[in-house]
């Protein structure tokens, strides 16, 4: 009987013990039923074979299911190649056409920044005037002045903050809305993309899945006599 309890002293993985809780909360014995059903949920038949099982099982279990292993992967090369070609396409004709959104979106964008950076300059220039006029008293009075000059530099950082902050704000909103039409320009791109994408996902599917139903039965019947080979040496020792 396999039991989360015996996966865990294995250390395997907590993915697979999850998914092994979700398929047999109450364990699982070794049947070909259970073996087929393990694998159609994701489950590492390979890892608990060599985890688990003699090296002669593994042995077993390997040549049982090289055959229909290879055939699978030979299957998979070229409908993984067609699919790969497809959505290159698609991911060109997307890309061309939301190439102007994104250039306008940037032009937007480094236009709120340019008078951003205008408005912050000026501010800097406020503050630094600021800063200069009052350094002639300081000069003359230290003592006196040394506290009505750090004064007025507060000040003027003040002012130059709240400037700062006035006029970031319009650039952080040109930047919203410059975003929100460049997202509703390539939405129409964009949907055509994901649905080229799924289509083709579906086509490769549909291409491996008679030779992925071969292979996955052959894993399950190979992972039965894995176990039986490895309770027949336990039996003899």
């Amino acid at each position: 009987m396999i039991t989360r309890e015996l996966l865990t002293i294995l250390n395997a993985c907590e993915d697979q013990i999850d998914v092994f809780d979700n398929c047999f909360p109450n364990g699982a014995s070794v049947t070909l039923e259970n073996a087929v059903k393990a694998v159609h949920a994701g489950l590492d038949l390979h890892w608990y074979v060599r985890a688990a099982f003699s090296p002669l099982a593994w042995e077993v279990y390997k040549k049982a299911t090289a055959q229909t292993r290879e055939a699978y992967e030979k299957t998979k090369d070229p409908a993984w190649e067609a699919y790969e070609k497809t959505t290159h396409l698609a991911f060109k004709v997307y890309k061309k056409t939301t190439a102007q959104m994104w250039e306008a979106y940037e032009k937007a964008l480094a236009q709120a920044w340019e008078v951003c950076e205008k408005a912050l300059a000026q501010a800097w220039e406020v503050y630094k005037k600021a800063v200069v006029l009052e350094r002639e008293p300081y000069e003359k009075a230290k003592a006196q002045a040394w506290e009505v000059y750090e004064k007025a530099i507060a000040q003027a950082w003040e002012v130059y903050k709240k400037a700062a902050a006035l006029e970031l704000e319009p650039y952080e909103k040109a930047k919203a809305q410059a975003w929100k039409v460049y997202e509703k320009a390539i939405a129409p791109a964009k949907e055509v993309y994901e649905k080229a994408l799924a289509q083709a996902w579906e086509v490769y599917e549909k291409a491996v899945a008679p030779a992925k139903e071969v292979y996955e039965k052959a894993l399950a019947k190979a992972f039965v006599a894995a176990y039986r080979q490895t309770t027949k040496e336990t039996e003899s020792a």
